[in-house]
């Protein structure tokens, strides 16, 4: 006769008990059940782990800090702001920039505002006297993201510089991969980030920009069309998912050749 493996499940106030012990020789079986029920047992139960998390150590206080991101209370907020002051963790920071009352964020602001935080603090003060956006921070698209949010109005060239951005991030970026939905109908678009950025910057009216860009887009498609790379791949038969794979690397080579000439605004392309 087969032995039945299956488990019942062991009452989670059982488990929080265990947890909670660090005596008990129970704690990580108990760790792994809770998080593993975490998302349907009761919000009593969810806050009391949460607690017991933070009150442990560095591994539990991270697996909370994430919870807790998503999950958000502020009755959370005294006790992430004592472990701040105690271990300055990047995630309590992140949770005091996202979620902590503004008197709070703001007196503490030189110590949580970083590259991690920085654009949760964008989205909360960017209108805020106290507060000044620093893009060495943040990445182009969010950049531009904060400029469509924000009462300053940025120039042509503080918006071209992102874009400029963009395009070589794209074009030194080896996983950067196009989405295109057609072999005769592509442009440096159909990379994802490219085409968010010209979202952004048509919701900011840089239609200028958007002419140069466009102009430039046509002469980087004549390029890659006219290549010998790409007439050589028509000659092959390769699948959907190679062909993007070998027109996004040759889009990202004259991308970052010619990139110079959007900068020098030249309509002559």
């Amino acid at each position: 006769m087969m032995q039945n493996t299956i488990k019942y499940n062991e009452p989670i106030r059982t488990l929080l008990r265990d947890f909670e012990d660090k005596r008990s020789a129970k704690v990580v079986e108990a760790r792994k059940e809770i998080r593993r029920r975490f998302d349907y047992i009761d919000g009593s139960q969810q806050i009391r782990f949460l607690y017991a998390c933070f009150n442990s150590g560095k591994m539990d206080r991270e697996w909370a800090y994430q919870k807790v991101l998503q999950l958000w209370d502020p009755q959370f907020e005294p006790v992430i702001h004592k472990l701040w002051h105690e271990y300055h963790e990047k995630s309590a920071a992140l949770c005091m920039a996202k979620h902590f009352s503004t008197d709070v964020v703001l007196s503490e602001l030189s110590e949580i505002d970083n590259k991690s935080t920085h654009y949760d603090l964008c989205l909360r003060f960017v209108n805020h006297h106290q507060f000044k956006i620093d893009t060495s921070k943040l990445t182009p698209l969010q950049v531009l993201s904060i400029y469509t949010k924000t009462n300053y109005s940025p120039s042509y060239d503080e918006i071209a510089e992102q874009l400029y951005r963009v395009i070589e991030n794209i074009a030194n970026k080896y996983t950067a991969i196009m989405k295109i939905s057609s072999r005769d109908d592509f442009s440096c678009r159909n990379f994802i980030e490219c085409g968010t950025a010209y979202y952004l910057i048509f919701e900011l009216k840089q239609y200028d920009l958007l002419g140069e860009f466009n102009h430039w887009d046509e002469f980087i498609v004549e390029q890659v069309k006219k290549s010998d790379d790409f007439h050589k791949t028509q000659e092959k038969h390769l699948s959907d998912i190679d062909y993007c794979e070998f027109v996004s690397t040759l889009f990202k080579k004259f991308m970052l050749l010619h990139l110079s000439q959007l900068k020098n605004h030249k309509k002559e392309l």
